[in-house]
C-alpha cells in the first residue's frame, strides 16, 4: 500500500533517529557524519534538513530515543502503590542494575552518559538542549528513584513510611552507587553479581538514620 506524504515523512523521521543512535552509538556525537546517518537510514541528507532542521536537532532527537529506552530499562517494574519495605525497593533497583550492565544494550547506555559528559565540557549550549530533551521527566532517573522511594514501610513489620523529602534525599546516593557499579561492569568487565549490588545498595539504609 502506497504511503502518504504524511506518513512517509514520519517513517523517514524514525529511520533517522534509529541510524543517529547507532551512529552515535558507534562513533560518537562529534565524529557523527549526517552522511553516513542518511545511509543508514537509506534517505538523502536533505531529509535531515527537511526533517529535523540541523544536526543538532536530530542528535538531540537521537539522544532522547536512547534515553527513553534505556533508562526505561533501567528502573525495576514496581509501582508507588506496591507494599514493599525501602530496602525490597532498594534490592529491585539493584537486581535491575546489574542484570542490565551485561546486556549488549549496557555499551549504548555507556555512550549516551560519556557524550552528555563530553558536551557538558566543551558545549554547553548544545549539552543544555540534549540535556533538556533527555531528561524530560519521567526518565529523570534521580526523580523516578525518589518517587520509588517514597511511601514504602522502613522495615518489614513497621508501620512509619518514607515522606518525600526522605525519598528526594536518598534518591542521588542511589543513583551514584548504582550506576558506579553499572559502569565498573561496562568499562572494566567486572563480574559483580546480583547480591553484591544489592548489599551494597542497602548499605545506603544508614542515611535515613542521620
Amino acid at each position: 500500500m502506497r504511503l502518504s506524504r504524511a506518513e512517509a515523512r514520519e517513517r523517514s523521521r524514525r529511520a533517522l533517529i534509529e541510524a543517529a543512535a547507532e551512529e552515535i552509538s558507534d562513533r560518537g556525537y562529534a565524529a557523527a557524519r549526517l552522511e553516513d546517518i542518511a545511509s543508514r537510514a537509506e534517505v538523502t541528507t536533505g531529509s535531515i534538513y527537511s526533517i529535523f532542521g540541523s544536526k543538532l536537532n536530530l542528535i538531540t532527537a537521537a539522544m532522547a530515543h536512547l534515553a527513553h529506552d534505556l533508562y526505561g530499562e533501567m528502573m525495576p517494574a514496581i509501582s508507588p502503590g506496591e507494599d514493599l519495605t525501602v530496602e525490597d525497593v532498594l534490592r529491585s533497583c539493584a537486581r535491575r542494575i546489574q542484570h542490565l550492565a551485561s546486556t549488549p544494550q549496557a555499551q549504548r547506555y555507556m555512550h549516551l552518559e560519556l557524550e552528555l559528559a563530553s558536551l557538558a565540557l566543551t558545549d554547553k549550549e548544545t549539552f543544555a538542549q540534549a540535556r533538556e530533551a533527555v531528561l524530560d521527566p519521567p526518565q529523570d532517573l534521580v526523580l523516578t528513584i525518589a518517587m520509588l522511594l517514597t511511601g514504602r514501610r522502613l522495615a518489614g513489620d513497621s508501620h512509619d513510611r518514607t515522606t518525600p523529602e526522605q525519598g528526594a534525599d536518598l534518591a542521588p546516593a542511589v543513583q551514584a552507587l548504582l550506576l558506579g557499579l553499572f559502569q565498573a561492569r561496562v568499562l572494566h568487565a567486572e563480574d559483580m553479581s546480583a547480591e553484591y549490588y544489592e548489599r551494597a545498595a542497602v548499605a545506603l539504609l544508614g542515611m535515613l538514620n542521620t
